[in-house]
This record gives C-alpha cells, structure tokens and sequence, in this order.
C-alpha cells in the first residue's frame, strides 16, 4: 500500500515538475519539447500504475493494458533532446517526425493484432527481439552525439572569474 502512494505520489511530482518546466520555458534553455514529452509520459505512467494498485480500478487496468506500448516514444525523445539540446534549439522540425514512424507503426501492429484482425503466432518473441534492437540503435546515436559533441569537444575551456 505504502510503495503505491509513493509510485502515485511521484506521478504527481512528475507534473508538478512538468508545469514548472513550461512556466518557465522560453527562459531555460535546457529544456525542449521533448524533455516535457518525456516527464509527462513517465508521470502518467507512475500515476496510473501507483493508483491501479490502490484502488484496482477495471477502467485502468483496461487503459494500461491497452496502451502501454507509448513508452516507446520515449527513446526517440531522448535522441531528439540532446540533439536539440546541442543546436541549442526549442522549435520542433518537421524532419524530427521520421523518428516517430517506427513507434507509429509499432502501435499500429500492436492495435491489429489485440483486436485478431490478423493472427499471428509467437509474436511476443519478435516484439522483445524488435524492441531490444531498436533501443540499443538508439542508445547507440544518443552515445555518438553526446560523444562527438558534449564529452569529447575539442575547445578551450573558459573560466569566468
């Protein structure tokens, strides 16, 4: 009961910080659009989870069992982020949407096969397989451009006294 008010009380952390993020937004320059995707779809989740095991509510249980793959979104933010992060630059391209295909299509796939539109067997193997690949593609990019950019640049380091 305990460790659920604590995952509940966390989601409600997450969007207090949300809404702090976006109260100050044009001012920091650390934060993007999608580092608030990122906090929000990370808060909902604890919120749900913690009050699903509060109060075993069958319309949560059917809204997380139902849409639990959007978590997938959250490893293409995080390439967006630090990407943005080193342009230095809030706007959102239109070119940053061909991240969002394959958790498109991944969702799409999961949505025919839950209502048996078409049967597959053994399809939960192929997903773990897909999945695990996919993420370590994307860590991969994260380490080379936070690698190439952040960790290992080349420049003299100024000291403001």
């Amino acid at each position: 009961m305990i460790e659920n008010l604590i995952v509940s009380f966390s989601g409600l952390i997450g969007f207090l910080t949300v809404f702090l993020i976006l109260l100050r937004y044009k001012s920091n320059r650390i934060t993007n659009i999608y580092l608030v995707i990122i906090f929000l779809i990370i808060s909902t989740r604890m919120l749900l989870v913690g009050t699903l095991n509060i109060d075993n509510n069958p319309f949560i249980i059917v809204l997380l069992s139902k849409y639990n793959n959007l978590s997938i979104v959250i490893i293409p933010c995080s390439y967006l982020y630090f990407s943005n992060l080193i342009k230095d630059q809030k706007e959102i391209e239109l070119k940053n949407f061909n991240h969002f295909i394959i958790p498109l299509v991944f969702n799409i796939i999961d949505y025919i096969l839950e209502n048996k539109y078409v049967n597959i067997t053994k399809v939960d193997y192929s997903y773990y397989i897909f999945f695990t690949i996919y993420t370590i593609v994307y860590f991969f990019l994260i380490f080379r451009l936070l690698n190439t950019n952040i960790w290992n640049r080349k420049g003299e380091i100024s000291i403001v006294v």
